[in-house]
């Protein structure tokens, strides 16, 4: 009996395995386009602010930057982190061109204007002269701030407290996770 439960986990953990790998799986051409000397320029940057469907909290946000602002952000952000980790094209034989789009979704502290940690999914699109070669995707993330960072957030309750550095912070860090990411591409 516990043989065969054995097996059954076995089995169930290799699905699972098989079924995370199988959303972002990169073509062998892919591949070798995206090798160590290969840099990567910005091009296109959207954030699609997600409302949250159980509260309507339209006057919150306007506390807060506007999409428009969230993409220049995200942008000067991406850029930034690209050069500081040498994945800009820079001294690169090769320059792919990177399409990045954030659905983001603000939540508050309860009862107060204080963001609290953000929910976040994203698509990269990895492209070699307008084709995508590849797209990478992530859903329902939930932005890691630190313990310490989110029981002092918690502390903001029924607090009109308006942090906009926050949210730039946030965005700092969703930066820093998407280039991340299109460096784990390049190994």
């Amino acid at each position: 009996m516990k043989k065969s439960v054995n097996k059954l986990i076995a089995v169930m953990i290799v699905l699972l395995g098989m079924t995370a790998c199988s959303t972002n799986r990169m073509s062998v051409e892919a591949k070798e386009k995206m090798n160590n000397q290969t840099g990567f320029q910005l091009e296109n940057v959207h954030v699609e602010l997600v409302k949250n469907p159980f509260f309507s909290e339209d006057e919150k946000h306007a506390l807060y930057m506007n999409t428009t602002e969230l993409a220049k952000l995200l942008k000067s952000s991406l850029k930034t982190e690209l050069r500081s980790g040498a994945l800009d094209c820079k001294s690169k034989k090769r320059c792919l061109h990177v399409d990045v789009n954030v659905d983001y979704m603000r939540t508050f502290v309860l009862g107060s204007n204080t963001l609290d940690t953000p929910k976040i999914g994203f698509e990269i699109d990895i492209k070699d002269q307008n084709k995508v070669i590849h797209t990478e995707k992530a859903s329902e993330l939930i932005l890691s701030r630190g313990t310490l960072t989110n029981i002092l957030t918690q502390t903001n309750i029924g607090s009109d407290k308006v942090d906009r550095e926050r949210e730039v912070l946030d965005f700092r860090g969703i930066a820093k996770e998407i280039v991340k990411r299109i460096s784990d591409l390049t190994h």
